[in-house]
């Protein structure tokens, strides 16, 4: 009886606004969920990261500016995880935060970067259900200042108004049956967050997969 259809779930939004947070309360808090690694923990990632952290050097500026290598970076190291995901799905729901949404959001800013992230999106494994936690820019930088003390290269106020002012446009690159909710959750303590994420969840395993 144990056959019912696994969920691939993306936690979405910009920096500082909960994700990893909420995804280790879920994976904590309810059986039959699993995480994959965020793709800044895995190497490329890794190295990204640790170049864009100084983000005074003029090289680094360049090569953060040229977003449609960026763009393939990212891309192609979601191809690796999506075989990791695929042997999950077989036991588990998963959850994944960020998913090639996030690079539309922060480098799609161009015909050209666009045209990139569609022809990877044919070849991607497609969520059943995407999750925005959306933040305002202000309060997520403060949050960001908070917990390091030093704002990285994505994190800077400009570029995040312009990656908040992407994803509320997915849909307009998606199309209207993109699966994707949007939650505010500048006034949610973690533990609303947390309710909020799960409430959309079982919502949609109730209404999309038979006998749950």
């Amino acid at each position: 009886m144990e056959n019912k259809k696994k969920l691939f779930i993306v936690i979405e939004g910009i920096d500082g606004c909960g994700k990893d947070t909420v995804i280790d309360s879920i994976i904590k808090t309810y059986r039959g969920y699993v995480k994959t690694r965020n793709i800044s923990d895995r190497p490329l990632g890794r190295g990204i990261r640790g170049m864009v952290g100084n983000h005074d050097s003029d090289i680094i500026e360049r090569f953060m500016h040229n977003h449609v290598g960026v763009a393939h970076m990212f891309l192609s190291e979601l191809f690796v995880v999506q075989e990791e995901i695929k042997d999950l799905l077989k036991e588990d729901h998963v959850i994944c935060s960020r998913w090639h949404y996030s690079t539309m959001a922060y480098v799609g800013d161009s015909p050209k970067v666009i045209d990139v992230i569609r022809e990877a999106d044919k070849e991607l494994l497609q969520p059943d259900l995407i999750i925005r936690l959306r933040l305002p820019v202000e309060t997520a930088l403060t949050r960001l200042y908070k917990r390091n003390q030093k704002i990285e290269f994505f994190e800077k106020r400009d570029k995040l108004e312009a990656v908040s002012e992407r994803y509320d446009n997915l849909i307009s690159h998606y199309g209207k049956d993109l699966p994707i909710v949007h939650i505010p959750v500048e006034e949610l303590t973690k533990d609303e967050v947390l309710e909020n994420v799960m409430i959309v969840i079982e919502r949609f395993l109730k209404n999309s997969i038979p006998g749950v």
